[in-house]
């Protein structure tokens, strides 16, 4: 019932309501006392009942709750009515000074249903103040025009109090109305105004009717301007809606469109456009909202975020490759080829700088993605790569016909190369050399260029001066390696520099069988040290000029045992003692000391065994003669698949021919 009357009522106003109605109630029960005062002692038995049945529906509104007052509002207007007549009736009826009691059903009645319930209970008001004259309905009309009633009877200053009050409340509801839909208005146009993003309002035919400040700033019109305009015309220039306008889909489907626009018109912006369909109350498409959202900024800042997040993930790569492996070559290569994906550069190179011969070396370098062999060296004071390691600061030549070159520049012009980039490789303090980019534009690297290159040096120098660590390092184990060889080969007058020339033989071997780079630097240890075993064999026997007997073979033919014993508690020449253990293993499984066959025998121990009995047939011994070169082929022929693995066999043969050529075509 509530939403009848008026729904929008609060919880102060309904108890306020509520207190007034009590008041109100109060008044009414102390009006009725009064009444049956001064009829005492001859008091209506009415009175009583109104007396009582006013106190009981003062008490029902006092304690009623809150949520159930608005349900018992409108049948108290009804009851005020009916209260009010029989209380006139004995108070003086028409002339009862308490005829303005009828005003608070009247007000309460225009309240809770508006101006239509003022009429209707002001009619029943006017129904009830002819009841109190007692009139008969025959002469009801002819009284209704009567000057007695239109004068004296009817309460004209009531109905004229009312008529102002109600006239007022109409004007003033009129007033507040309108001032509702300015306020509505001023508020929208303030809404519509601050929204930073364009707004245009377009009807059908893409005619502009309305804009917000955002699309007069940006387009740098008044709004008298750009009303009318075709929007298609005002943002792409053209003289009808481009491809896949978003307008057009949305007159098309009654749905909101979006897509992502440049626009040349506005500064090259890049736009999220979205058209928001406009319907009449048939429900028919009569325009749309075209909200221009400008997303230059936030692309921009997703190209930076994918821009970091790749350069974070290239340096993490490097990390990695510098981790995996300590060739040289190989880091820096991986180092080039991961920095090309970063920045947009013809020709990279790394120059490791020689303080010592005061020269650079061109340790890497990449043109158009292709990894160049040349090695050159480049004196210090020839090249402008100085002026980076002397400074340890960044040169770059935007244009390098502007610079100084030097005579050791040349080969910067030969690739054509306009602008470079040259950055210091700083380790420790110390120079190691330049990291440089060079472009065939001019003017190609920008500032944010220069300092990736430099973040990216810091870890080519940690790469470049780990690698030179390992270098050294493993050039002083190859030098001690080859001093024990050596001092291994001196216990016999006849084995001087054998395990050298078996060396030779067997690395040329690994490389005709396309064996890698890993394999043959562990063979090159193990040939070298090979008969490191014979340090525990008598000097007598070994430097014996005639043949040994069955008791010092015996001892001789333990050297392999004793060797694998001796490098078997070193870790990092572990993968060479199987090697150096089986070297004397022949192919059919009757060689010592595991008598071991075919695949079994480790293959580095199966080109060692190649390579040291074709270096010790051509060797000259005191019992014996050396074989010729065709002489120690044919015995390798000859044994094959017996003593020797025929494959290993077939490959040294063929690197004794290519020898021979080369040989040949030097004299």
């Amino acid at each position: 019932m509530k939403q009848i009357f008026n729904p929008h009522w609060d919880e102060w106003f309904t108890k306020k309501i509520k207190g007034f109605m009590v008041w109100y109630g109060v008044l009414f029960i102390l009006l009725v006392l009064l009444s049956l005062y001064v009829s005492a002692p001859s008091v209506p038995p009415p009175l009583y009942l109104l007396f009582f049945a006013s106190l009981l529906a003062t008490g029902v509104l006092l304690f009623i709750p809150l949520k159930w007052f608005g349900y018992l509002m409108p049948l108290s207007i009804p009851v005020y009515l009916l209260f009010i007549h029989i209380f006139l009736s004995y108070t003086g009826k028409a002339e009862s000074p308490y005829y303005l009691m009828y005003l608070m059903p009247l007000i309460l009645a225009s309240i809770l249903f508006r101006y239509a319930g003022a009429i209707i209970t002001l009619a029943f008001m006017l129904i009830s103040h002819l009841l109190l004259e007692s009139l008969s309905f025959s002469t009801i009309v002819p009284y209704l025009s009567s000057e007695h009633f239109l004068l004296r009877e009817i309460p004209v200053l009531t109905i004229a109090l009312l008529i102002a009050v109600k006239t007022s409340v109409v004007a003033s509801a009129i007033s507040s109305l309108f001032g509702q839909v300015e306020r509505a208005k001023k508020e929208w146009e303030a809404s519509f105004d601050a929204i930073q993003d364009i707004i245009f309002i377009l009807n059908k035919e893409q005619s502009i009717l309305r804009v917000n400040r955002a699309a007069t700033e940006r387009f740098k019109k008044t709004p008298q301007e750009l009303i009318g305009e075709k929007c298609y015309k005002l943002c792409h220039g053209l003289d009808n809606p481009i491809e896949n306008c978003p307008h057009v889909k949305t007159m098309e489907t009654g749905q909101p469109q979006t897509i992502e626009l440049e626009e040349p018109y506005l500064g090259g912006a890049t736009f999220e456009v979205t058209t928001y369909p406009l319907f009449d109350n048939k429900g028919n498409t009569q325009g749309s909202v075209h909200y221009m959202k400008d997303i230059t900024a936030h692309i921009k800042m997703d190209a930076a975020l994918k821009r970091e997040f790749e350069i974070t993930k290239t340096l993490h790569n490097t990390d990695t490759a510098i981790l995996s492996t300590m060739d040289k070559q190989e880091v820096l290569q991986l180092c080039i080829t991961n920095f090309k994906a970063l920045v947009d550069a013809e020709y990279i190179s790394i120059a490791a700088f020689d303080s010592e011969k005061n020269e650079f070396k061109l340790e890497a370098s990449s043109f158009f993605n292709l990894f160049s062999a040349d090695k050159r060296i480049i004196p210090f004071d020839s090249t402008i790569l100085k002026w980076a390691v002397s400074s340890k600061i960044s040169r770059y030549c935007p244009d390098i016909r502007d610079e100084d070159l030097l005579r050791g520049d040349k080969w910067f012009q030969h690739k054509d190369i306009k602008s470079i980039l040259i950055t210091p490789l700083i380790a420790k303090g110390r120079p190691l050399g330049t990291f440089n980019i060079g472009s065939l534009k001019k003017e190609r690297f920008n500032q944010g260029d220069i300092e990736l290159a430099e973040k990216y040096a810091l870890q080519i120098a940690i790469a470049l001066d780990n690698a030179n660590l390992y270098e050294g390092m493993h050039n002083l184990f190859m030098d001690t390696v080859a001093s024990l060889s050596s001092v291994i080969d001196t216990k016999s007058p006849w084995t001087q520099n054998h395990s050298a020339g078996a060396a030779g033989h067997a690395l040329a071997i690994a490389e005709e069988l396309g064996l890698d780079e890993s394999f043959i630097k562990e063979l090159r240890i193990a040939v070298l040290l090979h008969d490191i075993g014979k340090v525990g064999i008598d000097e007598a026997i070994l430097n014996k000029s005639t043949y040994l007997s069955d008791e010092e073979f015996k001892l001789v033919k333990e050297h392999p045992l004793k060797g694998a014993a001796i490098l078997e508690p070193i870790k990092e020449l572990r993968g060479v003692v199987p090697i150096i253990r089986n070297h004397h293993e022949w192919w059919n499984g009757t060689g010592y000391p595991d008598r071991l066959s075919g695949n079994m025998i480790p293959l580095g121990a199966r080109i060692l065994c190649v390579a040291d009995a074709f270096d010790a047939m051509i060797a000259n011994r005191p019992y014996r003669r050396g074989f010729t070169v065709q002489e120690a082929k044919q015995e390798l022929i000859r044994f094959a698949g017996t003593q020797f693995d025929p494959q290993v066999v077939d490959a040294f043969l063929k690197v004794i021919e290519k020898e021979r050529q080369t040989e040949g075509a030097a004299t």
